[in-house]
């Protein structure tokens, strides 16, 4: 997917439940198809995801496939 020139400013960015001390994920969606990431302590980097994507990927963190070892 190719970048956008310049996100909106309006979006409405929603943070992790887990936030803390202001390092956070958040996401937004940017039309009825694509969603973006990106973290709170990095405004300006973002990643895009299709919203097919985005759903893949939260299944995947909610069954703990991203969990690091202990």
């Amino acid at each position: 997917m190719q970048p956008y020139e310049a996100i909106d400013p309006s979006l409405d960015w929603r943070r992790a439940s887990f936030c803390q001390n202001y390092e956070c994920v958040e996401v937004t969606a940017l039309n009825i198809s694509t969603v973006i990431m990106r973290n709170s302590t990095q405004p300006d980097h973002y990643a895009y995801f299709t919203r097919d994507e985005f759903a893949s990927f939260l299944r995947a963190a909610k069954a703990g496939e991203f969990d690091l070892a202990e």
